[in-house]
């Protein structure tokens, strides 16, 4: 036996005893806590903002045999703010329904300042759905609705 095989004995555990990590997805439907992100993204020379949440726990599911949402999950939305003129229009609309209250509540209706200066790190509660994609069943879009400040 080599000596490369001797730490092998760290292994020995039950795959069912390491402890689940979060991930990159949309949450199952609940309310939730969530720490905000906020960032401007170049994809496909389109800029966007992405809105980044983190989950810091479910207080509410709305489906008691759902798995439950590992604390530090993660899953974002992405806003148009370049490219076609009737999308970015469409898109600046959700993001103002989106952001609304949270502005209401920092008394902040300037969409620069509340992204650099106060969507960074703000706790907020919100209402989380999922919609399925139509044609890849396995993968999800987050609904954020009801964001407010914690």
């Amino acid at each position: 036996m080599s000596n490369d095989n001797l730490d092998l004995d760290l292994l020995d555990m039950n795959l069912e005893d390491i402890e689940d990590i979060p991930g990159f997805e949309a949450p199952y439907a609940g309310e939730y806590v969530l720490r905000l992100a906020a960032e401007i993204k170049d994809i496909n020379k389109v800029k966007y903002l992405e809105i980044g949440y983190e989950v810091v726990e479910c207080t509410k599911k709305n489906n008691d045999e759902d798995p439950d949402t590992i604390p530090g999950t993660k899953f974002s939305q992405l806003f148009a703010l370049t490219g076609d003129a009737d999308r970015v229009k469409q898109s600046l609309g959700y993001c103002k329904k989106l952001l609304a209250g949270v502005a209401e509540s920092v008394g902040e209706g300037n969409l620069l300042i509340l992204v650099r200066d106060h969507l960074p790190g703000m706790m907020t509660t919100a209402t989380l759905n999922r919609r399925q994609d139509k044609e890849d069943k396995e993968k999800f879009y987050p609904i954020v609705k009801n964001l407010r400040v914690a």
